[in-house]
């Protein structure tokens, strides 16, 4: 299929000469071989250090994968759409796994850069990859199946759109509206996952701070520090609802104690941050300096409108902002919104503020701690649906 160049150059495992899968959409082989996976990391103690590789793990286990096969519909006969191409985002490593399983679970074949194989957690994820895809038991599977590690602007991403029948792209704007230049197949079916911002609202009132600020901490640490605020899910904004500066105060002295136990800082993190927080200071006039901690900076925000999209915090900053109720949304939300993550407000007056006010802008809800859980249905598409195709019969 890639005839123009030498593979040895970029190839890290599975099929150079990568065949059309002939696998059902959620078929048994796919299943089993996620499950296998799943079982090989659980079995590795060292792995245990990883957290996105457990969730991995966690996600592909056989029993969540026949959850997520009895929800597919199966009112028409549905078939896979050929070969896929999956650009993972550099900044979420761990994206490739998911994406390179929507894309076994809808029965293709998949060719998956990867950005930086070099990645501990990456190296330890493809040493698996490699033992269980090599089982005679998923001969099928090696032979549809193609991992590759090249840098962005390499011209062989051309050539593999151009052969392609569906593209997942994942990264910041620019990278989409270079891969939307490239030519493809009239029929290739493209899936981009753009720039998102996300937020996240506290009921300060739900919260005791004698028996559960440990936990919620826990959770928000999850959400923000395990991939360095890295994710579009993760949230950089919060809405304390039921505002109390004491509290809150708090709450950031829990969470920079938390992250002086388990987060390692280096100097390219550290450097980066600033960087990052220095743009942002010298742009916007919305925010004010509140609250710096070891491993945090706090800025309140004066007022607050769609703007708020581009305050993104990396590696420990993070905006505030007082929310009476709800109806704050309805003045920044956009579609650049992904997700809303929550603590101590009821979901069913979520679901209905949501119906009530139309807000097409948000793609996610999700509570405290669940922010980074990839998921079949992402960004509002059910990725794996629309990597299959319907054969109407009537």
């Amino acid at each position: 299929m890639l005839s123009n160049y030498k593979l040895e150059k970029y190839y890290i495992l599975g099929n150079k000469k990568i065949k059309k899968s002939i696998l059902e959409p959620f078929d048994e082989l796919a299943l089993d071989f996620l499950s296998d996976i799943s079982k090989q990391i659980f079995n590795s103690g060292k792995l245990k250090r990883y957290p996105d590789l457990i969730s991995f793990a966690f996600w592909c286990r056989n029993r969540n994968l026949i959850k997520k096969k009895n929800l597919f519909n199966k009112n028409y006969i549905k078939k896979n759409l050929g070969i896929i191409y999956h650009v993972p985002p550099s900044n979420v490593p761990i994206s490739l796994a998911y994406s390179f399983a929507f894309g076994l679970l809808s029965g293709n074949s998949n060719i998956v850069r990867v950005s930086n194989p070099d990645l501990e957690n990456i190296k330890e994820l493809l040493k698996i990859i490699k033992i269980v895809i090599r089982k005679k038991i998923f001969s099928e599977i090696f032979k549809s199946n193609l991992f590759l590690s090249f840098k962005r602007d390499e011209l062989i991403s051309l050539d593999i759109s151009k052969k392609v029948d569906g593209r997942i792209i994942w990264g910041g704007d620019n990278t989409i509206k270079e891969f939307k230049k490239m030519d493809t197949k009239i029929s290739c079916r493209d899936i981009y996952f753009y720039d998102k911002y996300s937020i996240c609202i506290i009921d300060l009132k739900k919260i005791n701070f004698k028996s559960s600020i440990k936990k919620i901490v826990e959770k928000f640490y999850n959400d923000t520090f395990i991939i360095d605020q890295n994710a579009c899910s993760s949230p950089h904004l919060i809405f304390w609802k039921n505002y109390d500066i004491k509290k809150i105060n708090n709450f950031w002295n829990e969470l920079n104690h938390y992250i002086s136990l388990r987060y390692k800082t280096t100097k390219e993190l550290y450097l980066l941050k600033y960087f990052k927080l220095n743009e942002i200071l010298l742009k916007s006039k919305i925010i004010v300096k509140r609250l710096k901690l070891k491993h945090l900076n706090v800025y309140k925000l004066k007022k607050i409108d769609e703007s708020i999209v581009d305050l993104r915090g990396y590696s420990g900053v993070f905006f505030e902002y007082k929310m009476n109720n709800l109806n704050l949304l309805n003045r920044i939300y956009s579609r650049k919104f992904q997700t809303v993550t929550y603590y101590g407000i009821e979901k069913k007056k979520l679901v209905n503020f949501i119906k009530k006010n139309n807000l097409n802008g948000i793609d996610r809800i999700v509570p405290l701690g669940k922010a980074i859980d990839l998921d079949i249905v992402w960004d509002g598409l059910d990725i794996v649906e629309n990597l299959t195709r319907i054969i109407d019969i009537t």
